[in-house]
């Protein structure tokens, strides 16, 4: 059942391939390759490894980290309902929401990392945090590309 856990997040993300952005930035500067390799190792740590362990609510950690992840990804799941309703806008993956900067990448950081708490995972926590690295790397670097670049509609 721990399978579930990254199908919640990266359900939404395949948006993308069928709703891509209508306005992105035209510089195609690229980030730092070692962040962008941290986040894609921690990507693939955060989607593999829930799927070796079977969530069991007990205890109070576990309901806490439960409700966390709740909230993260009702907020995730809103930023992604913003983005289809407010035009697809490449700026609206990065741009901040309810005083949150960059919701849709650390809203999936914030449930991963609890997600670790709730199943007691040292490997799960570890991924996210080599996630949480690149994963708010990249995404910073798209969105300050975002607010200072001209956009190609």
């Amino acid at each position: 059942m721990g399978w579930l856990i990254p199908v919640l997040v990266l359900f939404p993300s395949l948006l993308l391939i069928r709703f891509p952005p209508t306005v992105k930035p035209v510089d195609a500067s690229s980030v730092n390759r070692w962040l962008a390799l941290m986040e894609r190792l921690g990507q693939a740590g955060v989607f593999v490894i829930p799927c070796f362990y079977r969530p069991r609510i007990e205890g109070a950690i576990a309901v806490a980290s439960l409700v966390a992840m709740a909230l993260s990804l009702i907020c995730y799941y809103y930023g992604w309902l913003r983005y289809m309703r407010l035009g697809r806008k490449y700026a609206l993956l990065f741009a901040p929401l309810w005083g949150v900067s960059l919701p849709l990448a650390v809203m999936p950081v914030v449930y991963f990392g609890a997600a670790a708490a709730m199943v007691r995972s040292w490997y799960l926590a570890l991924a996210t945090l080599v996630f949480a690295i690149g994963h708010l790397a990249v995404s910073m670097h798209e969105y300050r590309k975002t607010v200072s670049e001209p956009r190609s509609e």
